[in-house]
């Protein structure tokens, strides 16, 4: 198949769309690829540009639907989620959306006594469809600002009833973020650090956030102080803390300390367990006076319980991330950053599950989700719903770009290690534009 590519009379506008992507340079040729397989075996096919082979390029896969790393739709999200409902019905694990904040600069222009119904009405129709796409242990993660906060939360407490529905915290402006990054408003006296994220839950008793996660907002109280060769460490709690805590509970034993004081709790681990994590050097006795703690290593996968407040995530990411990737081309305002919505797939998604964000933006999720599956080997795939111009211009390109490579500066790959992928993209015909080619004339 090498072959019939790189002899195709296709084969130069897809050069010239790799060159334009950033991926080769003016000097690249289509021999190249067998020259060099080990650096340009992820480059990105576009079978728009092979037609006629369009058939023997996707026989290559048995099961088209199964083996699709993602689905990108240009459409209405009315229109893309009425469309997808009956095959992914009850199939959806994870929905992140992170809709126009209504501030009278995202197109929702309205008079005042009408902009919170209008785009109230147009929430809550989208998050009713929404649920009925979502797992029975389905989670989906809203974001908004002020400027909407409680009315959605009353939308959510409707459609998913009272009781499913939580809030996080995204503390967007790092600690040494400079006084005035964040956005003012003149009836506040406060500068605006934060953004909220909405958890609505399908059935909250079916789900739980408590996944082997690195404890990213510890990051800065890692250290070595006994000099272990393993690297930093924090310390955990091992016990309860009341000394007769069900003392007729399972692992209520004694241990003594290095200076020979006895401690008697009730503890995390079994004896024999403590005392393999001792001659391991998991044991943090600190002056031989203190109740022992476990040292968890930086990295170290562990189960936690993730907080509702996300730091250490700043928005000049998601910023920083679309300029690597496009150089000075092309801006987006404020896109989220992908390491936020990695984290929220993180907490709540298994290794093989879908993840639809149908407010798709510059294509945030599909770079975090094929960001994770690299991480962690995973197989979650992606669908995506945006009818913005920016569907051809930054989100098909993005999603080739990190396809190819993860590590870009200024719009140029610096290695060739990405994940690769097979997607499918296509664009849904709107009511509008049928309507417009109508012919009246003779009715």
């Amino acid at each position: 198949m090498i072959e019939k590519i790189i002899n195709h009379e296709g084969i130069h506008k897809q050069v010239a769309e790799w060159n334009a992507l950033g991926i080769v340079d003016d000097g690249f040729k289509a021999q190249d690829i067998k020259t060099c397989f080990d650096k340009y075996k992820l480059l990105p096919i576009d079978t728009k540009y092979f037609k006629d082979i369009e058939t023997d390029i996707v026989k290559l896969f048995d099961d088209l639907d199964n083996s699709l790393d993602g689905l990108l739709i240009k459409s209405e999200n009315w229109q893309a989620l009425n469309t997808i409902l009956n095959k992914y019905r009850e199939k959806i694990k994870t929905i992140y959306i992170d809709p126009p904040y209504n501030t009278g600069n995202d197109g929702f222009l309205y008079r005042d006594s009408y902009q919170h119904s209008s785009w109230l009405t147009m929430m809550e129709n989208r998050l009713s469809l929404a649920r009925e796409l979502m797992s029975d242990d389905g989670v989906i993660f809203v974001s908004i600002d002020d400027n909407e906060v409680r009315h959605s939360l009353m939308i959510m407490d409707e459609i998913f009833r009272e009781g499913n529905v939580e809030m996080m915290i995204w503390h967007k402006i790092p600690e040494t973020g400079t006084a005035g990054q964040g956005k003012m408003k003149m009836t506040v006296r406060f500068r605006v650090d934060h953004e909220y994220i909405l958890v609505g839950y399908k059935n909250i008793n079916k789900i739980l956030f408590n996944k082997p996660l690195r404890i990213k907002e510890f990051k800065n109280e890692y250290s070595n102080p006994d000099n272990d060769p393993r690297g930093n460490w924090i310390s955990s709690e091992l016990c309860k803390s009341e000394e007769k805590s069900n003392p007729k509970g399972k692992n209520y034993y004694t241990v003594i300390t290095p200076k020979g004081i006895k401690i008697t709790r009730q503890w995390h681990v079994k004896e024999e367990e403590f005392k393999q994590l001792d001659n391991d050097n998991r044991i943090y006795w600190g002056d031989g006076t203190i109740i022992p703690r476990l040292k968890r290593f930086l990295n170290e996968p562990q189960p936690v319980t993730p907080s509702s407040l996300i730091k250490n995530i700043s928005q000049t990411k998601g910023n920083k991330e679309i300029k690597s990737l496009f150089g000075d081309r092309i801006t987006f305002d404020n896109p989220k950053p992908s390491e936020l919505i990695s984290w929220l797939i993180e907490i709540s998604n298994s290794s093989d599950s879908f993840i639809l964000d149908f407010f798709a933006g510059s294509g945030t999720t599909a770079h975090a989700v094929m960001k994770l599956n690299k991480e962690d080997g995973g197989k979650r795939k992606f669908i995506l719903v945006e009818m913005g111009n920016y569907f051809d211009t930054v989100i098909i390109p993005r999603v080739k770009k990190v396809a190819y490579s993860f590590n870009w500066k200024d719009g140029k790959p610096q290695d060739s290690d990405g994940i690769g992928g097979f997607f499918m993209y296509f664009e849904l015909e709107q009511f509008e534009d049928v309507l417009d080619r109508l012919d009246i004339t003779n009715l």
